[in-house]
């Protein structure tokens, strides 16, 4: 049987071990998030520079001259 002072011990380091998990999945959420976010920007500088769509003079997405061959083209078929 645990003593009072070994109880107390295994709960506090499961807390610490329950604090640990609980940042670990923070940390895996925000890299997750910040890769996501670099790989979509990836394709819409590479979807830009192909001339796949552009913007306007206030900075709305419009259609440009090889929109057919465009992932963001395809994208958008798929939700409309």
């Amino acid at each position: 049987m645990l003593s009072e002072d070994q109880y107390f011990k295994a709960k506090s380091f499961m807390r610490v071990y329950k604090d640990s998990l609980d940042c670990l999945k923070e940390i895996a959420a925000k890299k997750s998030y910040e890769s996501s976010t670099a790989t979509f920007y990836e394709k819409v500088d590479e979807a830009s520079k192909k001339k796949q769509f552009a913007f306007d003079e206030s900075g709305n997405l419009k259609k440009a001259e090889f929109v057919k061959s465009s992932y963001f083209y395809r994208l958008n078929e798929l939700f409309e």
